[in-house]
């Protein structure tokens, strides 16, 4: 039996006072921290799903292995690993990523 909990964690939150901020893409970007703070409480391990366009309507998703004790690592450890997960993967295809959900909406107040 194997249980699941899928988060995505890439947008951009509205609470960006509670937010993890890192740079990504050359610019300060906020992250929800939602989803670190579930992972650390149930401490179930963490992927990151490597999304790869294979052709046309045809995708393949990898599972890497981000954490498999989440609580033991420090506060924002877990999110910054899955930051530059996500900016590599789309560096590695940017024509393949998604740029309508305006993710710089917000600016880190100071």
């Amino acid at each position: 039996r194997v249980m699941a909990c899928v988060l995505v964690i890439d947008q951009s939150p509205r609470n960006t006072r509670k937010s993890f901020w890192f740079d990504f893409l050359n610019q300060k970007t906020a992250f929800f921290h939602g989803g670190e703070k579930y992972a650390r409480q149930t401490n179930f391990p963490v992927f990151f799903a490597l999304q790869k366009r294979e052709k046309r309507g045809y995708y393949s998703v990898e599972l890497q292995l981000l954490s498999e004790n989440p609580s033991q690592l420090p506060d924002g450890q877990l999110m910054e690993d899955y930051v530059n997960r996500l900016e590599n993967m789309i560096l590695q295809k940017p024509e393949e990523w998604l740029w309508s959900h305006r993710r710089w909406k917000h600016k880190q107040e100071s």
